[in-house]
């Protein structure tokens, strides 16, 4: 039925991202079918190369309150963080025309360079993550590749506080100091490489 005017269109959200050389794009109503959209939830940088990958991640995450801000570089996401300081950062580790994980690797170090506070970074890879890999990052979750959006949404609550960005505290893992690192389980939190601040908003 066409829509008419004044009439509130049925919003649909990005169920699973299907990540390969032809990313597909599956759109189902949204779980808010026509009621009000979600509460503004902050800021969030997409580092991510691939382009079909990268619009949809950013109409799921907009579809989901967050103002989503889309970086296809590693300069390109640096300038971003600079400008928007924001909440919560996807981070591809394999850039394009990159040979493994440097690009990201490299990223993470210009970004810990920044003026504090500094964002919780997801990992969001389909490259094989060791628990060197996300020492080096500092990250604060993983979510290997492909991966469901709910999945995403449960995470990025998880590393920005019960309440999101304006909420308390960001992920705590669970190994005391001293305990050797471990590879996490998908989605989960780990403590923050030194000089992170988790609880900065």
């Amino acid at each position: 039925m066409p829509e008419m005017p004044g009439m509130p269109s049925e919003r649909k959200r990005v169920r699973r991202v299907a990540v390969g050389s032809q990313p597909a794009l599956v759109l189902v109503p949204d779980r808010h079918g026509l009621a009000a959209p979600p509460p503004p939830r902050g800021a969030v940088l997409v580092v991510e190369d691939d382009a079909p990958t990268r619009a949809m991640l950013e109409l799921a995450l907009a579809d989901g309150g967050w103002r989503v801000l889309p970086a296809a570089s590693v300069e390109a996401a640096l300038a971003l963080a600079r400008a928007h300081r924001p909440d919560a950062i996807l981070l591809d580790l394999v850039m394009e025309g990159s040979d493994g994980p440097g690009a990201g690797l490299a990223f993470t170090r210009a970004y810990a360079s920044l003026p504090a506070p500094r964002a919780p970074i997801v990992l969001t890879t389909a490259w094989p993550i060791s628990p060197a890999l996300v020492e080096a990052v500092g990250a604060a979750a993983t979510l290997p590749k492909p991966f469901d959006l709910d999945e995403l949404f449960s995470v990025l609550d998880r590393v920005t506080g019960p309440s999101g960005p304006s909420g308390s505290a960001g992920p705590t893992g669970p190994a005391g100091p001293g305990a050797p690192p471990r590879t996490p389980r998908r989605g989960e939190a780990r403590p923050p490489a030194p000089g992170h601040r988790p609880d900065a908003t």
